[in-house]
C-alpha cells in the first residue's frame, strides 16, 4: 500500500513539473518581451527628387539629403487639410516624421509647407 501510494505521488508529481514545463514553454510574449517601438524623427527641409515606382521621397535638410520610403499607411498633409502623393512637389518644404526601419528611413507623416 505505501508503494503504491509512494508510485502515485511520485506520478503526480512528475505530470504536475511536465504541466509547469509546458506553461513555461508555452509562454506568449507580452509587451515587455518584445523589442520597443521604434522611435519617431523628424527632418526639416526641401523635396529635391521623387520616385514614384518606389515611392521614395528625398529632402535636403541641414545634414544633407535623405531619402525616405513612403508606405501606405504614410499620412499627408498641407497644414489642416489633407494630402496625397501627388500633392509632392520637388522644390517644397516639407516636414518628415520617419522611424529607422530595416537600414531604411521610413515617413510615418509628411506635412507640406513645412515649417
Amino acid at each position: 500500500m505505501k508503494k503504491a501510494a509512494a508510485v502515485l505521488l511520485t506520478g503526480a508529481f512528475l505530470l504536475s513539473g511536465g504541466a509547469l514545463a509546458s506553461v513555461a514553454g508555452d509562454h506568449a510574449a507580452t509587451p515587455s518581451d518584445q523589442a520597443p517601438a521604434a522611435r519617431e524623427m523628424v527632418l526639416q527641409g526641401e523635396i529635391v527628387a521623387l520616385d514614384a515606382a518606389r515611392k521614395t521621397v528625398t529632402v535636403k535638410g541641414d545634414a544633407g539629403q535623405v531619402v525616405f520610403r513612403t508606405e501606405n499607411s504614410t499620412r499627408f498633409s498641407r497644414g489642416e487639410n489633407a494630402a496625397v502623393w501627388g500633392d509632392l512637389k520637388v522644390g517644397e518644404k516639407v516636414s518628415v516624421t520617419y522611424r529607422e526601419q530595416d537600414s531604411e528611413k521610413v515617413a510615418v507623416r509628411i506635412v507640406l509647407g513645412g515649417r
